[in-house]
Order: C-alpha cells, then structure tokens, then sequence
C-alpha cells in the first residue's frame, strides 16, 4: 500500500536554524525549529524511553519477534535503532512502532545485537540507548547487522586506542565483547572526546524538533518529530548516533555550511513530491511508512494521520572487498533491509552551495560554492589515491608495481594518508593487509590534485 508523500511534515511548519560546526570534525548539523508562524502540535503518545516502566518488553525465547505490553495508558512510540538490553539477549527494533493504548500484547520484529549471547524466554528488557548509524542502517538484515556490530566495536576501539584516551579506552572495553552493542555504546558514552564537549554546547533551542546532519559527502540525514518534547527527549542519543560519521578535519578539506539551506530546501521539495511511501506495519489509529527516494530511505511515523515522526538518511553502504566478488563487481547498496542497484547522484542534489542574490534573495542554481576544497597532496600520494579509487582494496606489493611509486616513498606516503583518514588497512585475501580509500578518502580523490 502506497500513499501519498504530501502527507509528511511540510516545510510550511518548520524552519531551519543556522549550522553549527562540530570542531575538529569534517561536519556540521542544522537545528529544525517549529516556525514562527507555527502553532507547536500537542502530542497524544510518549516516547518508550518516557514510560518504560509501564511498557512490559519480554524476551520470547527466540530472536524475533519480542512482546510488548503497553500499560501507560497512551500511544507509546519505539523508535527503530533503540537497544533493549536485559538478562537474555540484547535486540534492536528493524522499524519503527507505535503501541495502541491498551494492554493487548504486540509482537515487534527485532534483530539481535549481541550475538554470541543466548536468549532466555520471559526476560524483561530495558532501554540502553540507540544503535550507531552504521547498525540503524543495517537493521532488517541479522547478518549484516551482527557483522556491522562487529566491524563498529572493532573500528571505534581502534580510534580510541589510536589516541589520547587509549589507557581509558583501555579500561573502559576491557570487558566489551566484539558482538556486544550495547556494551560498546556504553563504553563509549565513558570517554567524552572533544566531538562529546561540542554536541553538549548545540544551542538547546524550546522550539527545536529536528536535527539535519552533513558530512563530507553531503546532507547524511534528517530526523524529526511533530513535537519539542520528543526531541528533548531523544535528542542527545540521535545526535551521537552520528558521530562516526564525521571523519577528522584535515588541512586538504573544507567544509562549506553556507549551502545548508539551500540543500534542504531542495531536498524536502524533492521529499515531498516524490518520495515513495509504502505502508510496513498498522494498527487501528497509526501506521508506519517505509520511504525510498533516491539514494536516501526512511521511515514515516502516523497516528490519527499526523506525522508524528520523521526519519530519511542516505542509505549508501560503503563498498567492501570479498573475496568472492572480481575487482570489476561492487557490493550492491543496502536499502532498507533489502538489496539494491546503486543510483548515481540526482541532479537535484549537485547543488552544493548557492550565491545569493542581494536584489531577489533567492539562489541562483547558475553558481554553486564546491563542498570540498583541496590545498594539494604530496607528491606520490595523489598516484596512490588514483590507483585505488580505480582499483580498490590492494596490497603493498601491487602499490608499488602499479601506482609507479618507490617503496620507500610509498610507504611514507601510506603512512601520511592513513593518518590523513584518507587510506585505511584490511585484511585482504590469505590475511594479508590490503590497503583501501575510507569513504572521505573516496571524496578526495574525486577532486585531488598533485601541487
């Protein structure tokens, strides 16, 4: 069942506040506020996080679903992405739910989040915050969900243990499995970095509903809900359920912030005139919408008909090597649970930055400011950086044979790269190193140029 995409919040009740740069970070978000001219919706739901203790979250001793009794009295609203944890074994909802106001039990599709821990049937769960991006991306797909568990845990522990909290990094995964989400998130809300100090001090606005992310690659992401209590209440999770996104600032990249709106504006044109909406899930006064457009996906929250909440992100997973894939071949794109083609860029979307015009205010598509500004690379690297973006994944030895660089310069050059965030290692094949672009050094190479 499809309906119509005019139903989505519209941009008639929101507006967009100015971005707010996270420091050290190659990234910034834009608040979404109620306008001016909007009176603030009242909400008739919680949120589970509000009312935990009157919402029963039992184990059933298999995977999924689980049960959900609601005794709040209200519509209670689960958010996809929230980690349940208790005695058995942790879960995570692969969509979006609104449980009735009543006392009649529901059964949630879930995926486990902690793999090597059984079930136990009866358990109770509580909430323990929200799955990172890259898992709330996954979710739908227990195989890729246990393996981006895994790469998360992995990745994370590497980056603190790389710098200047590594002995409370130390402490703080020292009894963290590898498959436990919501003990890697737990660990991580230990150590509070520079990008924590900085999310703490986003200007905490009475009228806000939303948060728009960018990054490197463009606008990453819109969540919102219909009322400021909601947000209030989620926001500090959602926001650092992005942070790996964000990849170092670099002196070779800049980030541009004055296109904000003007990719937002477009972007929610382009969401409501022509986003697909396809009905997932219901009960007698809400339902829950899957969306696609493009290569971003989502999902879209009802009850009695109002969109109580919104949630599109661009739906890309980064390419991986396989070993059962030839070079030419690319791992198809995730898109909701299921697999996809990848769909290039829309042209909608290649505006990156309007000049506007003093006399009409308004932007002019002819001149664009480029999201990504380069200073030069060193000599060497920008044949690297060609060979792989062409290549993919390859070894020290083919490097040097083909990028037509001296061993020692390469590896000086590998080495700058890597601590640029440009280039990263992996296992390749027979558990040699392989060296690949990270998803910004993929960025860069499109625009890099030798000095």
């Amino acid at each position: 069942m499809e309906i119509q995409s005019t139903r989505l919040v519209s941009l008639n009740y929101v507006k967009f506040d100015e971005p707010f740069k996270i420091p050290g970070k190659a990234g910034f978000v834009v608040p979404i506020l109620v306008g001016d001219g909007s009176e603030v919706q009242e909400r008739n739901y919680r949120l589970l996080q509000e009312v935990e203790d009157r919402v029963k979250v039992e184990d059933m001793g298999h995977v999924t679903p689980i049960r959900f009794t609601n005794k709040s009295g209200t519509h209670v609203f689960v958010r996809k992405g929230t980690i349940l944890e208790g005695v058995g074994q942790p879960r995570s909802p692969v969509s979006s739910v609104v449980l009735e106001p009543d006392e009649i039990p529901v059964e949630v599709p879930v995926n486990c989040v902690f793999m090597s821990r059984p079930t136990r049937e009866g358990a109770d769960f509580h909430t323990a915050g929200l799955s990172p991006h890259s898992i709330y991306l996954a979710l739908g797909d227990q195989g890729q969900t246990w393996a981006d568990v895994s790469r998360y845990h992995g990745r994370v522990r590497a980056q603190y243990a790389a710098g200047p909290m590594a002995t409370a990094a130390l402490n703080a995964f020292s009894d963290v499995r590898y498959d436990d989400l919501a003990g890697t998130v737990r660990a991580i809300d230990q150590l509070k970095d520079d990008v924590d100090e900085a999310l703490a001090k986003l200007p905490d606005h009475v009228r806000q509903v939303g948060l728009a992310v960018f990054s490197l690659r463009g606008l990453e992401g819109v969540e919102l809900f219909n009322s400021p209590d909601s947000w209030r209440a989620l926001s500090d999770s959602i926001v650092k359920s992005y942070k790996e996104i964000w990849e170092d600032e670099s002196d070779l990249v800049s980030i541009n912030t004055d296109a904000a709106h003007f990719i937002l504006n477009k972007f929610w044109g382009k969401l409501v005139e022509d986003a697909k909406l396809t009905l997932r899930a219901s009960t007698r006064t809400n339902e829950t919408y899957g969306i696609e457009m493009d290569e971003y996906a989502g999902e879209a929250v009802f009850i009695g008909g109002v969109n109580i909440h919104l949630a599109v992100t661009r739906c890309e997973k980064q390419e991986r090597r396989d070993p059962f894939y030839t070079r030419d071949e690319r791992l198809q794109t995730m898109r909701g649970g299921s697999w996809g083609v990848p769909r290039s860029t829309p042209s909608w979307q290649q505006y990156t930055g309007p000049v506007f015009s003093p006399k009409e205010g308004t932007p002019d598509p002819r001149t664009v400011v480029p999201p990504v500004q380069l200073t030069g690379l060193r000599k060497g690297a920008v044949l690297i950086m060609q060979h792989l973006n062409s290549e993919g994944a390859s070894k020290f030895t083919d490097l040097a044979r083909e990028a037509y660089v001296s061993r020692p310069t390469l590896t000086k050059r590998l080495r700058e790269l890597t601590a640029q965030g440009f280039v990263e290692y992996t296992p390749g094949e027979n558990g040699k190193a392989a060296y690949i672009l990270t998803p910004r050094g993929k960025v860069v190479a499109k625009v890099v140029k030798e000095e």
